[in-house]
């Protein structure tokens, strides 16, 4: 077994070191940009348990019972309770990571298809999600621990789940007996197994098909809304939002999917040196994959906001976190769509009623209003591209006070409501 020699331990301890920096580092660019959005949150939620977890599996077999019947290659200063705790630290974190994943992907499908605010999302998803998520997770170690089920196992350096201690206890004889030390073949310890084999894997698979089926349901809602901006507002910069948003939910689901299939094969495929390998290496590897990934929404959130070269953004993305702005400049687009498309709305129901009703004093409309471009031209200078935007952002919130509760007002009175929104038309629409 490749778990017993020291390129297996070197293994894990390599990739559990740099899951744990890469999750720390995340943590540490949250905490000093000081942004405090549903995904940053999340992402700091999800960083804090894989550092955890990689620090667990980090340590391989220094925490297994120093008279281990194993013969690993890296020493062991342990007892079955630290062996106990190494193995249900692991599975208890693992757990709210991969629910994180989840719920990230709820995020993003909330905001996008149906607008949900992040202050809606932060006071009803989020508590849902802890309250949720913690007792689903606390089940499995709690059961297994009861059942004394966490012991060193030969296919990983670390202590996991294994009711049978050691494993040749299972092909013991009458002439040949292996005692198990830790359990034997009962009722108990074969409602365990089952739980561990197929329980466990059934439901990481049906967590997997809900990543799956939310990244679906993200990219199309998406394309929907860029096809009508392009249609009605000529946005097509915002294409590239679109292919940004899909690239990052499809990037979330390849790292959760690359730390778990391996395990999840390796429950019914035992005795295979290469699968072995890539379980030891990618398992413990979540938190490296997971940095690359918010790091590369940084680097385009300041690459399409300053122009600015790759290696620039990457730098200020670690550097000076602060400085960039990564709140999803693709749902304040979807934003700006949904104003404009509103008071455009609002102008047209404006307009019947003035034709066929009532003269509104010589008020006339020459053309519809529309908000401000973002297409930036190329000779803006920096300073000019940061105006631009904050005047974008000025004409958002303007706009936000032309609803569907002025419509609503205006057909209830009419003649009050046109009096008291001329006001809008006197706005840099």
């Amino acid at each position: 077994m490749i778990a017993f020699t020291g390129a297996g331990t070197a293994l894990t301890s390599v990739s559990g070191s740099l899951s744990f920096i890469s999750s720390c580092l995340i943590m540490i660019i949250i905490l000093r940009s000081k942004q405090n959005t549903p995904y940053h949150r999340i992402m700091f939620f999800m960083s804090f348990w894989d550092s955890i977890a990689s620090v667990a599996m980090a340590l391989t077999t220094i925490p297994m019972p120093k008279d281990v019947e194993y013969d690993f290659a890296s020493p062991s200063y342990g007892t079955t309770r630290t062996c106990q705790a190494q193995a249900s630290i692991i599975l208890f974190s693992l757990g709210l990571v991969l629910l994180s994943n989840i719920m990230l992907n709820v995020y993003y499908l909330c905001t996008i298809r149906y607008n949900v605010s992040n202050a809606k999302f932060r006071l009803r998803a989020e508590p849902i999600f802890l309250l949720t998520a913690i007792p689903l997770t606390l089940f499995q170690p709690i059961y297994y621990a009861f059942n004394g089920i966490f012991n060193p196992t030969p296919y990983f350096t670390f202590c996991m789940i294994d009711p049978f201690y050691p494993q040749e206890c299972l092909l013991s004889t009458e002439e040949q007996d292996e005692e198990c030390i830790v359990a034997e073949l009962d009722d108990s310890t074969s409602t365990a197994w089952f739980v561990y084999e197929y329980f466990n894997t059934g439901f990481a698979s049906l967590q997997f098909l809900v990543l799956c089926v939310t990244m679906f349901l993200i990219v199309q809602s998406a394309r929907k809304h860029i096809e009508v901006a392009e249609a009605e507002l000529s946005r097509p910069q915002l294409h590239s939002d679109t292919t940004n948003l899909a690239w990052q939910a499809f990037m979330y689901i390849c790292a959760c999917i690359l730390t778990w299939i391996f395990p999840c094969l390796h429950v019914f495929v035992q005795d295979n040196r290469i699968l072995n390998a890539l379980t030891l290496f990618f398992f413990p590897m979540q938190g490296f994959f997971h940095l690359f990934i918010f790091l590369y929404h940084k680097v385009y959130a300041h690459k399409k906001l300053n122009q600015s070269t790759s290696t620039t953004a990457l730098k200020i993305s670690v550097l000076k976190p602060w400085e960039v702005d990564d709140n999803h400049e693709f749902v304040d687009n979807l934003e700006i769509i949904q104003h404009d498309k509103t008071f455009r709305r609002f102008i047209s129901a404006l307009q019947e009623y003035n034709n066929e009703n009532m003269d509104v004093g010589g008020l006339e409309f020459t053309s519809l209003p529309s908000l401000p471009s973002k297409e930036i031209s190329a000779e803006e200078s920096e300073n000019g591209l940061k105006s631009k935007d904050l005047s974008v952002q000025h004409s958002i919130r303007e706009t936000e006070s032309v609803d569907e509760n002025i419509l609503k007002n205006f057909f209830q009175d009419p003649g009050n409501s046109v009096e008291n929104q001329r006001s809008v038309f006197s706005s840099p629409y």
